[in-house]
């Protein structure tokens, strides 16, 4: 099953997932320890910071998985839109990093990340028509989406009388 193309289409992935990661990293910065966030009240399941950077990098590697597995599946007739939804909601991701944490926008990141995750939901229920392990390897980021987007919820609804704009 594998050969030389889809070798070049993995690494493809990959490197795709990295220059996501490294703009993510660039806008992020140090920002999970500005006075501004550690300055927000945040609901008793808030994860310490260690577990984000512990979390991403598995995820990046199960979007990577995901779409390795799409670009493997033989019956997968919809690849190219698959794989278009598949990076192609990356940039909603970086921007909510750029709303939330450089603008300091809470409540409209709580509907870009609301967005995200119907959207990632809906692209889990594709991929399962499409390839099943795909899908598979793709529900630990929609797990990790849903508690984002409650996470962010509850950060704005603790701090909704405080905030300015």
């Amino acid at each position: 099953m594998w050969n030389n193309n889809l070798i070049k289409k993995s690494f493809l992935c990959a490197g795709i997932m990295f220059i996501h990661g490294l703009i993510g990293k660039i806008l992020m910065g140090d920002s999970g320890q500005s006075p501004w966030y550690l300055s927000l009240k945040k609901p008793f399941f808030n994860p310490p910071g260690y577990i984000f950077a512990i979390v991403w990098p598995i995820l990046y590697c199960c979007i990577i998985a995901t779409g390795i597995q799409l670009l493997k599946s033989d019956k997968n007739k919809a690849l190219n839109t698959n794989l278009i939804l598949l990076f192609g909601h990356l940039p909603i991701n970086s921007l909510w990093i750029y709303v939330f944490f450089i603008q300091h926008n809470i409540e409209l990141g709580v509907f870009i990340l609301l967005a995200l995750t119907v959207i990632v939901w809906n692209m889990t229920f594709r991929f399962k028509i499409a390839d099943k392990q795909a899908a598979l390897l793709f529900l630990p980021y929609s797990l990790w989406l849903t508690f984002a987007f409650i996470l962010n919820l509850s950060i704005y609804l603790l701090n909704r009388p405080f905030l300015t704009y």
